[in-house]
Order: C-alpha cells, then structure tokens, then sequence
C-alpha cells in the first residue's frame, strides 16, 4: 500500500475531530418538537422486532435505506424498541444564551453566518421560510456538543460479508476553540482573545504494523463561516513515520476516496463539511426509527458483536422512535463527486441519523447511518464528574455502497467528554507536537 494511501486514511477521524466542535462528541438543540400522543404505529417501547417483523417498522426507516434492508437486518437479529420522543434537553446554559443572543445571526452572502456568537444561530426558523434550508443547516453546524472529547476507533472495510485486510486502530480527539458554551464570560474564546479557529482535533494510528505512528492534526477556521471568497480552508497536517516528516495535506482530500473505499471524510459524522460550499433545502419532515441512544458493545468490549452477515447491521441495539427534519445538499463545486446529498437530522437535538448520497448521475451511491450514546445514559460508563454534559457521543457509523456491495464500519469504544486543562490543550493543537511524538 502507497504512503499516500496510508495517509488519507486516518484523514476521515481528522475530519470527524477536526471540524467545527468536537465530532466525537454530536449532539442537541434548544426545542424539542411538540408531541400531544403517543403515535399509532404497530410496535411500543419494550417491543423486540426479529428479522420476521420487519414489516411493522417499514413505514419508520427511510425509503432507500428500507430497499437496501437486505444490507441492514438479518435472520437472528434482536432489535430493542426504546422510548418514544425521549426528551434529549441541552444544558441550561445552551438554552440561556440562545435566548440571549435570539434574532442576532443572519444569513449573509453565500449562504454564510453573520453576526453569530453563542447557543443556537436560529432557534425559530419556520419551515415555510424560503431560507429554512440553509438556517437549518447552521443549526446542524452549532449544535450543541460536548466541547472536547476523546475516542478508540477501529476502521474496517468489507466487501459483500468480507472482511478486507484495510483496517485501522487508534485513538482520536477534538475540540471546540471557539463560541464554547462553557466561556461565555470571554464570547465563547478559549485561551486567545482573537482567536481564529472554530475547532481542533487529531488521530493517532496504532495498528496495522505499516501505519503504526501516523499522527494527524486539523484545524477549521471561523473564516469558514464566511462567504467562500473569503474562507480559509482547513488546514491538515499528518507525520509520516516512513518519511519521518510532517506533511501538510490539502484539505481538497476530504472528498477523495479513502483507499479506494466509498468513504471520504466529508462523510464523516453523516457529513462534516464546509456549510457554504452548499446549496441547502428543507424538504420536510418524517418519523423515524434510529439507535440513537445505543446499547451496542462493539470491539473491542465484544470482539464478537453479530453486524450481520454482511458486516453492516445495527439491528442488535435499542431504537428509538424520533421526529425528524430532511434536508437536501448539492455542491457549489461542479467537482464534487455528488450531485445531492440527503440528510435525515433529529429534530430536537440535530443529530444525523439517517444520510444518502448520489452520484453525478444522480444514482444512488451511499447509505449512511449511525450510532450514538447520549452522555446522562447509564450505560455510558466514562462521565465526567461536576459538569453537565448532555451531548451525544459516537458509537458506531456504516456507510454502504448499495451498488457492489462494499461499504465501511468505524467503531468506538472507550469514548468520553473531557474537560482538559489548558496546558494539555495548548499540547495537543501544537503542530512541532507530532513530529516531537513521532519520533
């Protein structure tokens, strides 16, 4: 394998940590949707749905995803149905300054955000807005999150039920730098009255033997917010224990393939990438069934948890039934590999459970789905004492190509909010750290 690709492909847990806040950790927003009753559906919380009752949740997953099922349910599995419209409220001090800063934000030319400091941009936007796509879209960007967060993630690739040698082990992290809930004393700055960055984070590659050592550092910018003539791209930077160099990797590769698999990662998170280099449209909204309080227990906790034949299951793990908002995205750039993308976000909490994409043909080319964990469960084991949380936090994503059968699965394990201390942040956003570590 090339050093080229062994770079790119911890590029895509960059990304996930690298962009506006903490990707490792998603999470939720300032107004939950009304619910007068419980929903007529054939199924209640505690129910179990086996392989032979899919039926009774057909009208509950998304039209692609439910013609692909062969991808996604199997004979054997065993899937929980948990509470309906469980309330996932952000933290007081989320929900205090949306008020405070409630009708500042606005959209600018390009689609960009103007005048946003804290809490959500547009905490009332009416579907029947000519412009709800994109202030929805802003609201997807600064949902509330867990402002720095730490993971292990193990990255395989499969191929119609097999198991491909490219795989990847390591640990990942990310941050928020900027309009952090927490410093609203100093409008959200971290550690520099001007600051510049949105957010940090980084990998680091255990295994395999060949990748071993490979450490990644990424940065996005506030300009990024701004129209495009005026942003400054991410800047990414990776050593190469082969070369023992640091190289800067253009962010221009987040819509490259990752070693030859159907993922980028611009896909990361069901989609991390630059607002305004999008065109955005509310196409409405639906209920839908998704893990997005997970119970699974992947690798390494189970080395043996069954995703199916197939490898791309979620079916062993409690769903939830959720309102949610669909959005459509089409890239600005005439190079992008997409003609569309479509997003299927929580409505409360602006979490992507559900995302299509297709190709410049406008065929069907990936289904993206996820697992998250919701920091006040019970079943998140690693908490951080003394401090409210209230954010979701990554357990598993599969991204599916339907068409030849290939597809990807990113597992985490031993995921937590932290709170570091500013010297340990001042370390881990310093670019001499990797080649100092990596020697």
């Amino acid at each position: 394998m090339s050093r080229v690709l062994l770079v790119r492909v911890p590029l895509v847990l960059v990304a996930l940590l690298a962009a506006r806040a903490v990707p490792a950790a998603d999470a939720m927003v300032e107004s939950q949707a009304e619910v007068d009753a419980v929903p007529v559906v054939p199924l209640k919380p505690g129910d179990t749905v086996q392989f032979g009752d899919l039926q009774k949740i057909k009208d509950y997953i998304p039209e692609p995803f439910w013609e692909n099922r062969e991808f996604f349910f199997f004979e054997g599995m065993t899937m929980q149905i948990g509470e309906f419209y469980h309330d996932y409220t952000p933290t007081s001090a989320r929900k205090e300054l949306t008020q405070k800063y409630k009708g500042q934000a606005r959209i600018g030319r390009d689609g960009s955000l103007e005048n946003y400091l804290l809490g959500l941009p547009f905490p009332d936007v009416s579907p029947d807005d000519p412009g709800a796509g994109v202030k929805y879209a802003w609201n997807l960007a600064y949902r509330h999150d867990a402002l720095e967060g730490e993971a292990d993630w193990f990255f395989t690739y499969w191929d119609n039920g097999e198991v491909l040698p490219l795989w990847y082990k390591g640990t990942g992290w990310g941050m928020r730098l900027s309009r952090r809930t927490d410093l609203a004393d100093r409008e959200g700055a971290s550690f520099w009255k001007q600051e510049k960055r949105i957010g940090a984070g980084g990998i680091e590659v255990d295994e395999p033997h060949d990748a071993r050592g490979i450490i990644g550092l990424g940065y996005r910018y506030l300009s990024a917010d701004g129209p495009r003539d005026e942003a400054r791209r991410d800047d990414i930077w990776v050593y190469i224990p082969s070369l023992r160099r640091v190289r800067r990797i253009s962010s221009g590769s987040r819509t490259d393939r990752i070693s030859g698999t159907d993922m980028t990662a611009e896909d990361g998170g069901g989609f991390s990438g630059i607002m305004t280099n999008f065109n955005w449209e509310y196409i409405g909204e639906a209920e839908v069934l998704a893990p997005i309080d997970s119970t699974l227990r992947g690798y390494p906790y189970t080395e043996d948890e069954n995703f199916g034949p197939l490898g791309f299951s979620l079916g062993n793990d409690t769903w939830q039934l959720r309102k949610v908002m669909i959005l459509e995205q089409r890239p600005k750039d005439d190079n992008h590999p997409y003609e569309r993308k479509r997003l299927w976000i929580d409505q409360q909490t602006y979490t992507i459970l559900y995302a299509t994409a297709y190709d410049r043909k406008g065929e069907l080319w990936k289904l993206i789905y996820r697992a998250t964990r919701w920091t006040e469960s019970a079943h998140q084991e690693k908490k951080v004492e003394g401090v409210e949380m209230r954010a979701f936090l990554p357990v598993a994503q599969v991204l599916v190509n339907p068409i030849t059968g290939t597809g990807v699965r990113i597992e985490n394990f031993n995921v937590k909010a932290t709170r570091m201390s500013k010297g340990r942040i001042r370390r881990r956003i310093d670019i001499g750290r990797l080649s100092r570590e990596g020697r």
